[in-house]
């Protein structure tokens, strides 16, 4: 049954799939406890998505070479969403509406 979960990764990042996970609960079930619509969550979100896009950048897990630059792909973009919301939130909250 294991081997459903782990035939995208090479046969050393077997645990792989476990980081997923904690990724995915991270940024999804401990995000709505921290305090509601608050830049707490902003940087909670940053904070993770950099940190698994670096490790993930890092080791290269997966097998096939496409779905690693995809996940890659993916994991920048997602950090890089947070940012945004992170520097909107921050000029809501100081009043500054500039047109760039």
């Amino acid at each position: 049954r294991a081997k459903l979960l782990l035939r995208d990764y090479r046969p050393e990042f077997w645990y792989w799939e476990s980081l997923e996970v904690t990724r995915r609960y991270l940024l999804t079930s401990v995000f709505i406890v921290l305090e509601h619509d608050t830049l707490v969550q902003v940087y909670f979100g940053v904070l993770v998505s950099v940190v698994f896009a670096f490790f993930f950048i890092r080791h290269q897990p997966f097998a096939d070479p496409l779905c690693g630059r995809l996940q890659m792909v993916v994991l920048v973009q997602l950090s890089l969403t947070y940012v945004r919301l992170g520097k909107s939130r921050t000029r809501a909250r100081t009043g500054s509406c500039q047109i760039r």
